[in-house]
């Protein structure tokens, strides 16, 4: 049977996904807005607090997952198969595209290497989505009280210890070793398993004990009370002379994940009818993320982000949605051209096997 999607949950998935693009704007490897605003405070403030709004996004759609598929059991192969093909589609042509625009040189290297899924986030959402079957039985058979002794265990070893930790290391400029719940070189900022299968459990816990919050002022206030929380996070390290800004915007950090379930929680007391517009440009939601790293030398970041405050806020809201717009459109010329044939080639498999 298919699902039924709900607009206001749409409309969130949008909104987490120009949350990333804003998190690559500003990122070192990416956008590098970070780097180029390092000797001009108020614009490094100002990309700072973008960043604290923005970095529970990436939970926000494992939260999804959990809320969504807690009470399923089946899985398919043809999901996840897809996604690796995808994923491998676009790397290789945007690696052909650049070396047939002289942007790169051919390598037989780069070639295979382009042929391999490598991307954190597919990898670890194909994972959890075949363990999760199992994480469904357990929470099925735990009563409300030790469902609730579950959530507060699991948010003190893998969320709120794993942050003081980091945080210690940073402040003493130590590296201890072996301490970490989550692995033994540490937390790796919740680019892990464990911090998925967390926020899995936090959306099924919401569905299946019929958590409320109906108060859309109070989700709001706690949204921005988190990303102030984690904002200053970053800059009493700076005070102290210490870089705490990697246990700060860690996905992790329990600011983090309070900050992506009260959006959430926000977002689910929209009272919006079935909109298609919202539902069909949704579901682009995955190509964008995977495409929208190509367009961001189109935005000239450096040229703006070194102008006046006003300015580089104007332009990071302005190329966000440059961005999220020519990915939306590369995804809708794949969805006619490409993934109708992908999805018959996939069935089609399925049937010999």
């Amino acid at each position: 049977m298919k699902r039924i999607r709900n607009s206001n949950i749409e409309l969130l998935r949008i909104f987490s996904i120009l949350g990333v693009i804003i998190l690559h704007y500003n990122n070192a490897s990416m956008g590098k807005a970070f780097v180029y605003t390092s000797q001009l405070p108020l614009n490094h403030g100002i990309l700072y607090f973008f960043e604290c709004l923005c970095i529970c996004s990436v939970n926000v759609f494992v939260l999804l997952t959990g809320y969504f598929m807690c009470k399923s059991k089946d899985r398919s192969i043809h999901k996840p198969l897809k996604l690796v093909i995808e994923v491998i589609f676009f790397s290789l042509f945007f690696f052909f595209m650049k070396v047939f625009f002289g942007m790169v040189k051919f390598s037989t290297t780069d070639f295979l290497y382009k042929c391999l899924p490598a991307n954190y986030f597919v990898i670890l959402y194909i994972t959890l989505y075949f363990i999760s079957p199992y994480i469904n039985i357990l929470l099925e058979n735990l009563d409300k009280k030790s469902f609730n002794k579950l959530m507060i265990t699991l948010l003190v070893i893998f969320s709120i210890y794993p942050s003081l930790l980091e945080l210690f290391n940073e402040v003493t400029s130590t590296s201890l070793l072996g301490l970490s719940t989550i692995g033994m070189y540490g937390s790796q900022y919740g680019y892990t398993i464990v911090n998925f299968v967390l926020m899995y459990i936090i959306g099924a816990y919401i569905r299946l004990n019929d958590i409320k919050l109906y108060c859309k002022m109070k989700n709001i206030a706690l949204y921005l009370m988190c990303a102030i929380i984690l904002l200053l996070w970053c800059y009493l390290g700076m005070i102290i002379g210490k870089d705490t800004t990697g246990s700060a915007l860690s996905y992790f950090n329990p600011f983090c994940i309070l900050e992506s379930v009260s959006l959430f929680m926000l977002f689910k007391q929209f009272r919006i009818n079935n909109m298609k517009l919202i539902n069909h440009i949704s579901k682009g939601t995955f190509i964008v993320f995977l495409i929208h790293t190509n367009f961001m030398s189109l935005v000239h970041i450096e040229s703006f982000v070194t102008k006046s405050p006003i300015v580089m806020t104007i332009h990071l809201i302005i190329s966000t949605c440059f961005i999220y717009a020519i990915s939306l459109i590369v995804y809708i010329v794949y969805s006619f051209a490409f993934e109708r044939v992908i999805d018959l080639l996939i069935k089609k498999r399925r049937r010999l096997i």
